[in-house]
């Protein structure tokens, strides 16, 4: 929440608080859906599309472990190149292992700076 005068409450939405959502198992579209409903003003569509590429971005990428030690994997190509190019994530990848796949170094492997 942001502000708070008298019945109009006004929250902000970020990255972190749309993938605690879906770590808690709130789909996007339901975000949006509540958005909608509890809205006193039309939910502009730019905001709606961006909870559903955060929420496409946080659950189309996972991280394992190998043998060698930790894998980022995207789940597609397209996805994999935004990983790469993105100046947060791009320094703490230590080789490309495939086309939707990259070893993260093992130094940034507890890194906990956001990806946007």
């Amino acid at each position: 929440m942001i502000k708070s005068p008298e019945h109009i409450h006004t929250y902000r939405l970020t990255p972190l608080s749309i993938w605690n959502a879906c770590a808690a198992g709130i789909a996007t579209a339901e975000i949006v859906q509540t958005l909608q409903e509890f809205s006193k003003y039309d939910v502009p569509q730019h905001v709606a599309v961006e909870i559903r590429e955060y929420g496409r971005a946080l659950w189309a990428a996972a991280a394992g472990a190998d043998e060698a030690g930790l894998v980022l994997r995207a789940a597609d190509q397209p996805l994999a190149e935004e990983i790469s190019r993105n100046k947060h994530v791009a320094p703490l990848l230590a080789a490309r292992l495939s086309p939707t796949a990259f070893r993260v170094e093992a130094i940034a492997a507890g890194e906990s700076s956001r990806p946007w």
